[in-house]
């Protein structure tokens, strides 16, 4: 039987919470400008934000602070397009929609078979997808747009973020790209790695066994004292490659973090720099297998 729960807090308190965070850092204090429930029909996202290069919300997203950009009223489309004495006058490097999210358990819930645990879920409104996907088309590399849901549910767990000061490490990002015809995204933790829904085809990460072998063939060598220390060229191949390889696969980032967690448990000599190059190759070599191709590294 299938167990639906919506959020004991409202959307509200989710967003004021994170707010907090997000317009304060050891670096210096950031910049929120919310956009209010009537101008958010127009604008599409809750807040515009601009916090300074050191915060959390980086890390979390795993990405430097893009240089910024101010936001005019020609990035939304003809007819639809906001005030310009409503949008902020400095620039921003983050816009952000907040969502509420239902948790669900049991094998019934429709989404159990992409993750056979309890998970996180919340659906996309048409109208704002499309205008938060085109502020992301639009803003490039300049600013981040993304969804941003938490990872618990309870009162009592927000509560506790808000005293610990977690909101942010403890709350699901994904960008409106990675939901391009889709209408629900599901997750099980904070972070970025979740499943879009109706998903396309997914892509099997080897098990360990299966891929303990292409650590064997690679050309990394053994390691000197328990970690090993890669030239700078292969080891930043590896992460750009890698990181590419998820992109095109975004449903494989869960399975590449149980599988770390499955090499480090079996093989805890490795230290962390090799750990990470063997991660990052088995995910170059599982992507480019389920298109029929090989990739190597010499």
């Amino acid at each position: 039987m299938a167990a639906m729960t919506w959020a004991h807090f409202e959307e509200k308190e989710f967003e004021v919470a994170a707010a907090v965070e997000l317009s304060h850092a050891p670096s210096g204090p950031g910049y929120v400008f919310s956009s209010g429930q009537v101008l958010e029909e127009l604008l599409g996202y809750d807040a515009a934000v601009a916090p300074p290069i050191g915060h959390v919300v980086w890390r979390v997203l795993g990405v430097r602070r893009p240089r910024g950009v101010v936001l005019i009223r020609s990035l939304w489309e003809l007819g639809r397009r906001p005030p310009a004495s409503r949008l902020p006058t400095v620039p921003v490097s983050l816009v952000v929609q907040y969502k509420r999210p239902e948790h669900l358990r049991g094998a019934r819930a429709k989404q159990w078979g992409l993750w056979h645990a309890p998970y996180f879920r919340f659906t996309t409104a048409p109208r704002q997808q499309a205008v938060l996907l085109r502020l992301h088309k639009q803003l490039g590399a300049d600013a981040l747009v993304r969804y941003a849901s938490p990872a618990f549910w309870s009162q009592g767990d927000l509560e506790a973020a808000i005293v610990s000061r977690s909101v942010l490490t403890q709350t699901g990002f994904v960008g409106p790209d990675r939901l391009a015809g889709h209408r629900v995204w599901t997750y099980v933790g904070p972070g970025q790695d979740g499943l879009a829904n109706p998903t396309g085809r997914r892509t099997r990460f080897e098990s360990f066994d299966d891929l303990r072998s292409a650590r064997e063939r690679s050309a990394v060598p053994p390691p000197v004292g328990g970690e090993l220390v890669l030239r700078q060229s292969v080891e930043s191949h590896l992460k750009r490659v890698a990181a590419a390889a998820r992109e095109r696969e975004p449903q494989l980032r869960r399975s590449v973090v149980r599988w770390a967690g499955d090499l480090q448990r079996e093989v805890p000599e490795l230290g962390p720099t090799q750990r990470e190059a063997i991660v990052d190759l088995a995910t170059i070599v599982t992507v480019v297998a389920a298109y029929g191709a090989s990739w190597h590294l010499i």
